[in-house]
């Protein structure tokens, strides 16, 4: 009997469990910012091209992509869809970039709840509601995510 064949029996099981740790609300905001991710890199060259279009993200706002705050939006944009191949993809280091990208997303909204680029204001981002619950099921994920991983190698 050849033993790889039971080797990759194996580690097709244990991607299995990790993709399986997912929730479906993490799983539609992956495919989101997967697609989201397309559409960046479309608008940055469209961008470059003279086109303009409107970039909103935790608050922030661009309306060229082309500034340094446009391709800073743009940055937040490809730093989800690098997590969102991480975590879809079962990249070891898929937890940690995203515990990054929430905990960096959490405090841009709450910067920008008291803070606008007009002055001071109050205004409550929507986006902590999603945020919030996202870090912390990275949170609890960490171990069994590891975990996997070591059963994969």
């Amino acid at each position: 009997m050849n033993e790889n064949v039971l080797d990759d029996f194996t580690q097709e099981q244990s991607k299995a469990q990790r993709r399986s740790l997912i929730p479906l609300w993490m799983r539609i905001f992956i495919w989101i910012f997967l697609v989201a991710g397309i559409f960046t890199f479309l608008g940055f060259i469209a961008g470059l091209l003279g086109f303009k279009f409107y970039l909103s993200i935790y608050g922030l706002r661009a309306d060229e992509q082309t500034t340094i705050f446009g391709v800073f939006v743009l940055l937040l944009f490809l730093l989800k869809t690098a997590v969102a191949y991480g975590l879809w993809f079962e990249q070891d280091w898929a937890i940690t970039l995203g515990l990054i990208d929430a905990g960096l997303g959490i405090a841009i909204c709450l910067v920008s709840t008291v803070y606008t680029l007009q002055g001071p204001s109050f205004t409550f981002r929507l986006e902590l509601l999603a945020l919030v619950p996202y870090f912390i099921k990275l949170y609890r994920m960490r171990a069994a995510w590891k975990a996997a991983s070591k059963e994969s190698s």
